[in-house]
């Protein structure tokens, strides 16, 4: 599996500053998680954090497409 620099250096958020990104709870977090959904993450110990780009990798696989008939540009 190849890396890119990106994939690398991305920052590591906690829940707390990925759910404020997201604009959810840390609750929903946690719960999708158990649940095997949601934004990947990396276990440090007993810490979970987000790396900012599997953030952004999530936020991009919710956006639809062609919402009423318009073209997403």
């Amino acid at each position: 599996m190849n890396k890119s620099a990106q994939d690398v250096c991305s920052p590591l958020l906690t829940e707390q500053q990925a759910a404020s990104y997201l604009t959810r709870s840390v609750s929903s977090l946690r719960r999708d998680r158990k649940n095997g959904v949601g934004p990947r993450f990396v276990r440090l110990g007993r810490s979970i954090r987000y790396p900012k780009v599997e953030l952004d990798v999530y936020l991009s696989a919710l956006i639809n497409p062609g919402v009423r008939g318009v073209p997403n540009a």
